[in-house]
């Protein structure tokens, strides 16, 4: 698949698949496009709002029609989620990536933006797991957007992280996965195919550490862990309740890693804990689809990316 660096001067969409925004949740998303030479186009049923019992942004045609006429439009050359929330998988079926193959662009975003992630790499198409456009704040990380411009522009990305690991050892793989809770949804739909061989990586948030067990025990019963040759654990944060929880603000929550560690106890692949990303101001760009390999580099482990 032919993928070109971005330039400045070209036109980026930004769409909102699942949950409700004003423009106000966007305007520093779109100072940082234009600061970096980008014009900005914004999705004609953007701020709509619909829904029973959760404020979609739009109906769920609306939301179609503006996906489906960034990912068509030759003219725009990557596509950035304004937020996750819920509401993609009402209209992940209804979308047509085939266009995607021949005239490639990013689609960029995390959260509920993960079941959109799955559906493009299950076609062979990567995709960039990073902050959405509404997420952007002076409050992130540096590297949360560096990591993003370096994919966009560099087409490069490589980090060197010193971070607790089990059982390590050097590995490489497509890398795929994002929310647990999504992938948790999605197990009647994604096959294990999808997850042979693969590195996966999770995060989540605000969730009950006995849920947490009950999604590493779905997927444990379905059989993905004996599949996979890593997992790639990022931040658990704000999870069960704030006022029995003392690590409740963590950005890697300690109870919910001893959770994931001891359900996977059984199998032999290396498990890597405290990747910055997910829920947390430290949200680095990820390339979903692409090949990973984690090696050590004297006290720290090196991450790059092939695709």
């Amino acid at each position: 698949m032919k993928i070109k660096p971005l330039q400045k001067g070209d036109t980026l969409a930004i769409v909102a698949p699942s949950g409700a925004l004003v423009l106000d949740d966007l305007q520093l998303g779109i100072d940082f496009l234009e600061q970096n030479g980008f014009q900005v186009q914004l999705g004609k049923n953007l701020f709509n709002q619909s829904g029973i019992g959760y404020n979609f942004a739009g109906t769920e045609q609306q939301r179609i029609q503006d996906f489906q006429q960034a990912i068509d439009d030759k003219n725009i050359k990557a596509i950035w989620c304004a937020r996750g929330g819920y509401g993609a998988v009402k209209i992940i079926d209804n979308l047509d990536f085939s266009s995607l193959k021949n005239n490639f662009k990013w689609i960029m975003g995390y959260s509920d933006i993960t079941i959109i992630h799955n559906q493009l790499n299950q076609l062979g198409i990567p995709s960039l797991h990073a902050v959405t456009a509404k997420s952007y704040s002076p409050k992130n990380s540096i590297e949360s957007y560096e990591s993003l411009k370096s994919v966009l522009f560099n087409q490069s990305l490589n980090y060197e992280l010193q971070l607790k690991n089990s059982r390590f050892k050097e590995t490489e793989g497509i890398l795929i996965g994002g929310n647990l809770s999504i992938l948790y949804s999605q197990m009647g739909v994604l096959t294990k195919e999808f997850f042979t061989d693969k590195i996966l990586f999770i995060e989540d948030w605000y969730e009950n550490h006995y849920h947490l067990d009950r999604m590493l025990m779905n997927l444990k019963r379905n059989g993905i862990f004996s599949k996979i040759k890593a997992l790639l654990v990022g931040s658990f944060t704000r999870m069960d309740d704030e006022k029995t929880n003392p690590f409740y603000h963590q950005e890697f929550d300690s109870t919910a890693y001893e959770i994931i560690e001891k359900e996977l106890s059984d199998y032999d692949f290396p498990i890597i804990f405290g990747f910055p990303a997910g829920h947390i101001t430290d949200n680095r760009a990820l390339i979903m689809g692409a090949k990973l390999k984690i090696e050590k580099k004297k006290n720290n482990l090196n991450f790059s990316f092939k695709y």
